[in-house]
């Protein structure tokens, strides 16, 4: 089926299917008694009502300092082109299980492409406006997901596993903006920073030169060679000055985690990982002690006499502030870190009271602990790439669970 818009056919639709492979007269994998097999793949749309294609005009709450005459201005040019954004979908998955299903799981792959996604575009000045929004970007998003079920050992002791092994990652194929200033693509990877070819959560840097043997002011890449003049520095940089680490987002996550079952005891160890993402740790600012903002400790690191730039990046103090200088050095690629890690992320432990000795038909005593620590880090910091900004605090629950 469809709908009608902007006197465009949309069409809206999905289809998928299932394929029991282990009940085919061909099928003879004794040890593998369910196999089967399921995608779906379908399209759709989005319509962004904040983006009329229509003139809009915004009259001015007060008289024209010109004229004295209430006047108003146009907020958005025609655009009669807008449509639909246009998303693809495909999911798929391989559903398994072992003998007396000792090992249990799926393996899927899924992609989305979406197209024709509004975004601003420049166009030509005569026509009264430097920028507009069409349907002009477009991003594919696809990965794969491993869910591995094992029953170890099942006897007085059991032991089950549950392994997830999973990757995402989300690519820019289009985007048709072209920024005047090339040092606008400097970004965090934080929020969605749209550069064609690139990650959609690309963290940029400018490119360290090391400190002056001098004064221990930083350096940055202009035209390859090292430069300090900072007042001008961000529209003297072109695209090769610029580092382009990879995405701030993990791209392949997952986690391990073990149950051991003996009588009414029950523990649970949680293991997860976070691999190929890069994160901007924090240094000094020294524009920031005019909001009385405490120093970071990398301050005891800086740069004070000759020869320091040997041993250290962190440069030395100045008077008066540069809030220039304190910008592209927070920003630069010294101070980007591979975040991959494995963390202890949870452990749990219960016991059930026997039901007979209790008013109650079930009551179990549980103690849970999160966030417990770092066990592999790719950093030689002592940061934890999970809390970059806000540390996170290690959690401690005990509970009774009671059923009447």
């Amino acid at each position: 089926f469809g709908v009608n818009t902007n006197n465009r056919w949309k069409p809206l639709w999905s289809v998928g299917g299932l394929w029991n492979i282990d009940q085919e007269s061909f099928y003879s994998w004794t040890w593998m008694p369910r196999l089967s097999l399921r995608a779906t793949y379908g399209k759709s749309g989005n319509v962004n009502n904040t983006i009329p294609a229509q003139t809009t005009i915004t009259y001015s709450s007060s008289a024209s300092s010109l004229g004295g005459f209430t006047n108003a201005y146009v907020n958005n040019p025609p655009n009669p082109d807008l449509r639909w954004e246009n998303v693809s979908q495909l999911n798929s998955a391989l559903d398994f299980a072992s003998f007396k299903n000792r090992i249990t799981g799926s393996f899927s792959y899924f992609r989305k492409h979406a197209t024709d996604l509004i975004a601003i575009v420049n166009v030509d000045p005569t026509l009264g406006v430097d920028l507009l929004n069409r349907n002009a970007a477009s991003l594919r998003t696809q990965g794969w997901e491993l869910q591995l079920n094992s029953l170890n050992i099942d006897a007085a002791l059991k032991w089950r596993t549950s392994l997830l092994l999973s990757s995402n990652k989300t690519k820019i194929t289009k985007y048709s903006y072209k920024s005047n200033v090339i040092a606008n693509l400097v970004a965090s990877g934080q929020n969605l920073s749209p550069i064609e070819g690139y990650s959609a959560y690309n963290l940029v840097s400018y490119r360290f030169m090391g400190l002056t043997s001098d004064t221990g002011s930083p350096q940055f890449s202009v035209g390859g060679e090292p430069y300090m003049n900072y007042a001008n520095l961000k529209s003297k940089v072109t695209l090769e000055d610029l580092v382009f680490h990879g995405p701030a987002v993990p791209e392949q996550f997952g986690n391990l985690r073990n149950i051991f079952t003996y009588g009414a005891w029950e523990l649970g160890v949680n293991i997860a990982y976070r691999f190929n993402y890069f994160f901007r740790r924090e240094s000094v600012n020294y524009s920031s002690l005019s909001s009385n903002t405490p120093l970071h400790s990398d301050y005891y690191k800086r740069w004070q006499q000759p020869n320091d730039e040997v041993t250290t990046n962190v440069p030395a103090f100045i008077y008066p502030l540069n809030s220039n200088r304190d910008q592209f050095y927070t920003n630069s690629d010294i101070l980007v870190e591979k975040g991959d890690n494995i963390s202890l992320q949870d452990v749990s432990l219960s016991y059930s009271i026997p039901a007979k000795s209790t008013y109650f038909k079930r009551i179990s005593l549980q103690a849970y602990a999160r966030n417990l620590g770092i066990i592999w880090k790719a950093t030689k910091t002592d940061l934890d790439p999970n809390g970059i900004t806000i540390r996170i605090p290690a959690q401690f629950s005990l509970g009774v669970n009671a059923q009447f």
